[in-house]
């Protein structure tokens, strides 16, 4: 279902409307591939955070028109200045919905 709502930069107009802005952190190494160049996995204690980029877990931004198109985007990290280059692709007077995440905090503020 998001596949198929999911648009390029190139063909994309700004998103309106009630407008869902959220994140999630996608593993980008070889954990779970059959490669015969990756060495023994270790066990340990898991990274604390978010993922990041050098992490090899990186974020991928997605913002969704209700009722209409879906953008993602994979970001080095999830920032305020991340947040805000998102943010031109929506129509000023937009309704924004996401969670309580530090960096989306100030979209209130702004407007």
């Amino acid at each position: 279902m998001i596949m198929e709502r999911v648009e390029t930069g190139k063909f994309l107009k700004r998103l309106s409307g009630v407008v869902e802005v959220d994140e999630m952190y996608v593993s980008a190494g070889q954990k779970g591939t059959r490669c015969v160049s990756r060495g023994p996995r270790k066990r340990g204690l898991k990274l604390r955070g978010r993922g990041t980029w050098e992490k090899d877990k990186p974020p991928i931004m997605g913002l969704l028109e209700r009722g209409g198109k879906a953008v993602l985007k994979v970001a080095k990290q999830v920032s305020k200045k991340t947040v805000d280059g998102l943010m031109s692709l929506v129509s000023s007077g937009s309704v924004i919905n996401t969670d309580d995440f530090t960096d989306y905090r100030h979209l209130s503020k702004d407007g």
